[in-house]
């Protein structure tokens, strides 16, 4: 009896992690920590060491962030095809991770950077829509101020 409960206990932990893993590895590790350092990151450098503290002192001073830091498109799991676009993998990741965390999201891979922040989603679409609007008006109206 006693080794069939410990079978079944071994079973469970070697299943309960694979139940929950969902293809994005970033988004699981973030729901619960601040930081996800990708798989060729030296986590010896003393950038890495330092930014999970730095994203602590962030938060204590009203500014929450969660970093994924990409190194190879493999840190992306199963959605790789998101390799080389943070600011569309910032806006998935930001999806995964919203049933616990809805502030600022930053992505960094070689290529760049993406950043998601709601407050800032819709000052983004309005001056963009300004911007379209004025370059309308000019054109339909040349000579206009």
């Amino acid at each position: 009896m006693t080794r069939l409960l410990v079978a079944a206990v071994v079973l469970l932990l070697a299943v309960a992690p694979a139940a929950r893993a969902d293809g994005d590895p970033a988004g699981d590790v973030l729901i619960q920590q601040n930081v996800f350092y990708g798989s060729k990151l030296d986590l010896r450098s003393k950038e890495a060491a330092q930014l999970m503290a730095l994203t602590e002192q962030a938060k204590e001073k009203g500014y929450e962030i969660r970093v994924a830091a990409l190194t190879v498109p493999e840190d992306l799991g199963a959605i790789n095809y998101l390799w080389d676009d943070p600011t569309n993998y910032a806006d998935f990741l930001t999806a995964e991770i919203q049933s616990v965390y809805r502030e600022r999201t930053l992505v960094v891979m070689p290529s760049g950077l993406g950043l998601w922040w709601r407050e800032n989603e819709f000052a983004d679409e309005h001056d963009s829509g300004r911007e379209n609007h004025e370059q309308r008006r000019q054109r339909e109206q040349p000579g206009a101020p």
